[in-house]
């Protein structure tokens, strides 16, 4: 069920006080600057400055759900941005939890991982520091939304207690004990909520995937301007600017997404919580979607006259089998990012082995290669896709929806 913001909280947005100018808006604020390592945006929509002058006293506080990986909690994070934007509120810079790595375990700073300067210049932002010094230590208002998917919903009061426990710890910040949240059985009961609190200068979204099926006004608009504001760190995108002459020998690149569940449920004939007969199938239609993929990405690669493909993968999943796979179809010329960190470049270096940073910076690398071929069911993946999207960075290709070939398989597969 989709519904769209009651006229309350939607009206400043939509009273015509915001603009959309491809250069500048009514009070002639200038739109996205260029910034070194920073390609500008095609979607240059700024906020009027009166609007933004009505932020600077009202808060939004996103408590990601950290029930999956980093790019799970990036998605959450742009809806909370888009929520901001309607509510007219300042985007708290929230931390983000790491997921199944080796190394920072617990959180990683908002601007270890995004470009701060880039997202102020769309939507005003404070550090958590900041929201304790204006809002004080105790908070009263807790925004849910109803949650629309099983997965969600049940273990979502863990999460917001760990969520709790970690703001106390981290800023001496007390949120609304569970007990005292009401967490909506529909989404007429969500909006009501929202519209008795709407005045409150300082709240907290719980789990901002709870609002994702919202349909809000302008959100095309919208979600394209968090798109080309929300970028990886400008040093990041430097060692990736600086490497990049390095790979493919310079020449026009093919990145590839690489994603599934088998490394997750099947180490390659070693079962893990998957009994050894579904990972036998599992493992049987991976072959099967590769050798479907591999021909398309042969035809991608004539057409759009790429030298090589860099294929980025999740920590866990084995990369042999794709990589047998596409050399059985004369793809042989893949890189990963083990050739890369060979390359012994001094700034890739500095961000170690760390899974965190090396998935940033594989995305980082698919970001800016002339065609994207990726999952359209992975959130590390779609982020790609929308960023390329927001700054029109070429091709991109979905194997769910692009292939049509593997369709079936690919939907029990993934």
């Amino acid at each position: 069920m989709t519904t769209t913001m009651p006229e309350a909280l939607s009206s400043d947005f939509t009273s015509g006080r915001t603009s959309y100018s491809a250069a500048t808006d009514s009070d002639g604020m200038t739109t996205t600057k260029s910034i070194k390592y920073v390609h500008q945006s095609n979607y240059s929509y700024t906020l009027p400055r009166k609007l933004r002058q009505a932020m600077q006293n009202r808060f939004l506080l996103p408590i990601l759900h950290s029930g999956g990986g980093p790019n799970f909690q990036y998605r959450q994070l742009k809806i909370a941005i888009a929520f901001a934007v309607y509510t007219n509120r300042t985007i708290v810079l929230s931390d983000f939890t790491h997921h199944r790595t080796r190394y920072h375990i617990g959180k990683v700073l908002f601007e270890e991982t995004f470009n701060v300067s880039v997202l102020r210049q769309f939507i005003p932002a404070v550090s958590m520091e900041d929201f304790r010094d204006r809002c004080g230590s105790h908070i009263k208002t807790a925004w849910t939304f109803y949650h629309w998917a099983r997965y969600v919903y049940k273990p979502i009061t863990r999460y917001y207690q760990e969520s709790r426990n970690w703001l106390r710890e981290r800023l001496n910040v007390d949120i609304p004990d569970i007990e005292s949240v009401t967490f909506p059985k529909s989404i007429p009961e969500s909006w009501h909520a929202m519209e008795e609190t709407a005045d409150e200068s300082c709240v907290v979204m719980v789990s901002p995937i709870g609002f994702e099926r919202v349909h809000l006004p302008n959100e095309a608009v919208i979600s394209c301007a968090v798109d080309g504001h929300l970028v990886r760190t400008s040093f990041l995108q430097k060692a990736v600017v600086n490497v990049l002459p390095n790979i493919c020998d310079g020449k026009p690149m093919l990145g590839f997404h690489w994603r599934n569940r088998t490394g997750e449920d099947c180490r390659v004939g070693k079962p893990s919580g998957t009994n050894e007969t579904t990972c036998r199938e599992l493992l049987q239609m991976q072959y099967r979607i590769l050798e479907s993929i591999a021909l398309h990405i042969l035809s991608i690669m004539s057409q759009e006259k790429t030298g090589c493909i860099f294929m980025a993968s999740a920590p866990r999943e084995p990369r042999e089998n794709v990589l047998n796979q596409f050399a059985a179809h004369n793809l042989t010329s893949i890189i990963t990012i083990d050739d890369v960190i060979n390359l012994h470049n001094a700034d890739i270096d500095t961000f170690g082995d760390d899974d965190y940073f090396i998935s940033l910076i594989e995305q980082e690398i698919c970001a800016r290669s002339k065609v994207f071929v990726g999952i359209g069911k992975s959130n590390w993946s779609t982020f790609v896709f929308r960023e390329r999207r927001a700054f029109q960075r070429g091709k991109n290709y979905d194997v769910i929806k692009d292939f049509p070939d593997i369709i079936d398989i690919a939907d029990k597969f993934s």
